[in-house]
Order: structure tokens, then C-alpha cells, then sequence
């Protein structure tokens, strides 16, 4: 080049990147979209069912015990997604021990076809 000629500064056209930013925003859209719906079916059981299925599973634990207070929550676990029911169970601490607990189940189960996946028993450590 020779020195008469100005030089005109290196740039990128914007548009390319503004563009490859839509494709990959509306494929994320796209995606969500067409994949949410089918995360949330499946669900065949009904809560009652979870938690009889739960506390049958508790029942038939070696550790296990009698719950005053239980709770169930529809939950998606794991990847790919898929929906269990979480059931706890627990008797509470009336004296109002370390963890306010004397007993604590977690029982997870399968929303779609009531299979028990998981039953967690824990204690209270320290009392």
C-alpha cells in the first residue's frame, strides 16, 4: 500500500453475530417450547397413591417407624428430568430437639408408574 491511499480501519459487520445470536435464541426457544410440555407429563399416580406406596415402603424398612406428620411434593429428579413424588414422613420433636425431629423419612416415587425409588431414614445426630 502506499502512503496517498488512506487505510481504512479492519471491522466486522455486526449483522452476522446479531443474526447467529437469533438462530441460537429462538432454537433455545424452540426447544423449551417443544420439550417443557413433555417434562411435566407422566404423571399417572395420584398423590394418595404416592403416599400409600410410600409408607408401604417405609413400613418395610428395617428401620422403620410410625409418622405423625406427612407431606408429599410432585418434583422433577435427575436427567432427564422425571417426575417423582417426594413423600416425607416425620415425628416431631415436641421438646424441640437438635433437629426438631425424632424421626424423618424422604420415600421418592415414581410418578408415572409408582415404582419406589428411594427410601431415606434419618435421625436426628446428637440427641
Amino acid at each position: 500500500m502506499s502512503e496517498d491511499q488512506p487505510t481504512r480501519p479492519f471491522r466486522q459487520p455486526a449483522r452476522p453475530k446479531r443474526t447467529k445470536l437469533l438462530i441460537v435464541v429462538g432454537l433455545v426457544l424452540a426447544a423449551t417450547v417443544v420439550l417443557a410440555p413433555r417434562a411435566c407429563v407422566g404423571e399417572k399416580i395420584s398423590e394418595e397413591e404416592a403416599v400409600a406406596n410410600a409408607l408401604a415402603a417405609l413400613e418395610a424398612a428395617p428401620d422403620a417407624f410410625v409418622p405423625t406428620k406427612t407431606e408429599a411434593k410432585l418434583l422433577q429428579q435427575g436427567f432427564p428430568a422425571e417426575l417423582m413424588w417426594v413423600v416425607v414422613f416425620t415425628v416431631p420433636d415436641t421438646e424441640g430437639g437438635p433437629a426438631d425431629f425424632l424421626h424423618h423419612a424422604a420415600v421418592y416415587v415414581k410418578a408415572d408408574d409408582g415404582e419406589v425409588r428411594q427410601v431415606r431414614i434419618t435421625r436426628p445426630s446428637g440427641g
